[in-house]
């Protein structure tokens, strides 16, 4: 956590604040909870994808209309300041100095990301490496999620709606969508779809551990180990390990933690028994404070 709190980076504190908003989800407070993923949004862009996730989750889509309006409120703030033009300007030379380093930064040794994976794998340009291997990625969770939920229609999972809006004729029960669970299964594709997430990021996926080991009893012996060797892949500091910035570049060219990570997420998504967190049977759904009170 060193790397993260020295030179001032805020991925620890968005974490926070996306766990407070999946905690205001589970009160029903959808108006903080879209605010708070809206914020963490503006901060880390990628992160959009906490606020775009609750669309799955029934009478939730509030949820990502304010998470959406937070996020074009704060983008709109420095026009106040400089006003449209100068905020036009101010975005084209970040532009400029984003195309600048992009490059470098996404084939680092450090970046822990799929876009950056496939940057130091892969001959292919800089623009095709982040948007191939992201857009391939979605696509492949969405259908994995669709085809995963329809086989296990009979039972309450965390992604049944998505079997419902490919086809309708699917639901076999009412789908009860746990925001613990949902966050487990988001918080890996924070990193893995960032076009840089260096590797002391890890620890965003800690949602996803607790998931795990959570369900670590129901789990089949595979899994176990996945998790393990994954998890102590992740905890290992390879620059030690290595003893060279040679080896160290060459073990960091396959980029185990970004398989480490792939692993994690699916055990999450393949383990979901919709019992949140901490275990146990299925909580009621919660009525939120507006209709409770009618």
């Amino acid at each position: 956590m060193q790397r993260e709190f020295a030179p001032g980076h805020v991925n620890a504190l968005l974490l926070g604040a996306v766990v407070l908003a999946f905690r205001c989800l589970d009160d029903g407070s959808t108006r903080r909870a879209g605010a708070l993923l809206g914020t963490a949004a503006l901060f880390k862009p990628p992160w959009i994808i906490f606020a775009l996730c609750t669309l799955i989750m029934p009478l939730q889509r509030r949820t990502a209309a304010w998470a959406l309006g937070t996020l074009a409120a704060g983008l709109m703030m420095p026009a106040l300041r400089y006003g449209l033009h100068g905020t036009w300007a101010l975005a084209q030379a970040m532009n400029e100095q984003l195309a600048k380093s992009t490059g470098r930064l996404l084939a680092h040794a450090a970046n822990a990301s799929l876009p950056g994976l496939a940057a130091k794998l892969l001959p292919i340009s800089t623009r095709a490496a982040i948007v191939a291997p992201t857009c391939l990625a979605i696509v492949a969770a969405v259908v994995a999620a669709v085809v995963w939920a329809r086989h296990r229609s009979r039972h309450v999972d965390a992604v049944a709606p998505l079997a419902c809006m490919v086809h309708p004729s699917w639901e076999a029960t009412p789908a009860v969508v746990e925001p613990w669970s949902l966050l487990a299964i988001v918080a890996p594709a924070a990193i893995l779809l960032s076009p840089q997430a260096w590797d002391y990021t890890a620890f965003i996926a800690i949602p996803t551990w607790a998931f795990v080991v959570g369900q670590w009893k129901t789990l089949a012996p595979w899994k176990r180990v996945a998790v393990g060797v994954a998890s102590f892949l992740i905890a290992l500091d390879p620059k030690v390990l290595a003893g060279t910035p040679a080896r160290y570049e060459a073990i960091m060219r396959w980029s185990p933690n970004t398989w480490s990570l792939l692993v994690l997420a699916a055990v999450g998504v393949t383990s979901t028994q919709h019992r949140g967190l901490s275990g146990g049977q299925p909580r009621p759904r919660t009525i939120p404070r507006a209709q409770a009170s009618a």
